[in-house]
């Protein structure tokens, strides 16, 4: 599992204080760093890139200007062109908001396989998909 520390900003906030939620996307993909980083790294970064299937965000209780928030980003499953992702973002010990994102591994003629190396580390923070904590 991957996690990300997250300090609100006054500018990620509604009228009324709490997190707008259009930032949770955006939080969620500073999570995904080390992820991209692998990819980076990779000799297969310019024939690879990836691209977004499906992103789901699933709100739970509010988010707010005051509180370290936690991002945490697990590899749920690894296909043979594409991953998926269980995401949550914590605050005061509470889950408040959890999402899903599945990546398709691409190149000039489609999509393309998950290079050996970069499936290792990822079955390396694989969790069960219907592991309770996520």
């Amino acid at each position: 599992m991957f996690t990300t520390q997250i300090t609100p900003r006054m500018s990620e906030t509604n009228r009324a204080g709490h997190i707008s939620n259009t930032v949770l996307p955006v939080w969620f993909e500073a999570g995904r760093a080390e992820i991209y980083a692998m990819f980076r790294h990779s000799d297969h970064v310019q024939s690879s890139p990836l691209v977004i299937k499906t992103f789901t965000v699933t709100f739970h209780r509010e988010l707010e200007l005051s509180g370290e928030v936690t991002i945490e980003c697990a590899v749920t499953r690894v296909g043979r062109t594409s991953f998926a992702l269980a995401e949550r973002a914590l605050q005061h010990g509470q889950v408040c908001a959890t999402g899903e994102v599945v990546y398709v591994v691409v190149g000039p003629d489609g999509s393309e396989a998950v290079p050996d190396a970069i499936r290792d580390q990822l079955n390396a923070h694989q969790i069960s998909e219907s592991a309770p904590e996520h």
